[in-house]
């Protein structure tokens, strides 16, 4: 099969968010790596960064310190962003009113983190006393039923054009598909626990490779280390069209825009 690649996806780091005013602070969680104390996380508003151990951390604040960065919705926001769904929901899938900081911020990462968290986490961001994040943040966050409702509301006050499917699982027959259809695809990797935006894919030694915005950084190519990161605050793009074994990934799900 010949090389496919989709051009002009956007591409977005998950330490590249805006600031969110001190009500919702950006942070990625604490890492139990080689990752110093203060990388990773976005810096404060009036300097510094927010390590475990970073002088003046503000601990939670109205619903705790949240990750507005996370690869999940960070793919997502690269897959609205390619499709033009700038505008957004006026209220919740219930029809519960936003709150003052959805209605304020522009659509973002940080934006569709906080809209799912006060839906499906029911505004409750947790802080554990230790980190500025749980699992059962990303969990929430991650969910690829959850992702595709915000995708359908996106999709549906944009002009409806396209809408949104979801594939549990999903071969590399479905992903390349997509794209031949002008789709880039949100991957949940079960090898890597990780979301990334696929947007190309093509074959090596009979093997299918994908080529994938990565939102934290490049891994290597058996999944197993991650050879660079996005930052410590200096916005690098080491994970913009980046290559891995489809094989590898072990897709949980698919989600991309059908037309």
């Amino acid at each position: 099969m010949s090389k496919i690649l989709i051009s002009n996806v956007p591409y977005l780091s998950q330490t590249d968010n805006p600031h969110t005013g001190g009500k919702y602070w950006a942070t990625d969680p604490d890492r139990r790596d080689s990752t110093p104390d203060g990388c990773w996380m976005n810096e404060l508003p009036n300097g510094g960064h927010f390590g475990r151990e970073a002088e003046g951390c503000p601990g939670p604040k109205e619903k705790g310190c949240i990750r507005p960065g996370s690869c999940n919705v960070t793919s997502l926001a690269m897959l609205a962003a390619y499709f033009g769904l700038s505008a957004k929901p006026e209220a919740h899938p219930d029809g519960k009113p936003l709150s003052a900081f959805l209605r304020d911020q522009p659509l973002s990462p940080t934006w569709i983190y906080v809209y799912m968290m006060d839906f499906w986490g029911k505004g409750e961001q947790i802080w554990d006393g230790r980190h500025p994040t749980t699992a059962r943040n990303s969990m929430i966050t991650a969910r690829g039923a959850y992702l595709q409702v915000v995708l359908r509301l996106l999709c549906g006050i944009n002009g409806g054009k396209v809408t949104p499917k979801l594939t549990i699982g999903g071969g590399y027959g479905e992903y390349r598909q997509a794209l031949e259809a002008g789709s880039p695809v949100v991957i949940a990797s079960g090898k890597m626990r990780h979301v990334i935006l696929g947007i190309g894919a093509f074959e090596r030694e009979g093997t299918p490779w994908i080529i994938a915005h990565d939102p934290y950084g490049r891994k290597s190519a058996n999944l197993s280390r991650w050879e660079a990161y996005n930052g410590c605050g200096d916005r690098a793009r080491c994970g913009e069209g980046v290559e891995y074994p489809f094989d590898l990934l072990q897709a949980q799900y698919l989600l991309y825009c059908g037309r």
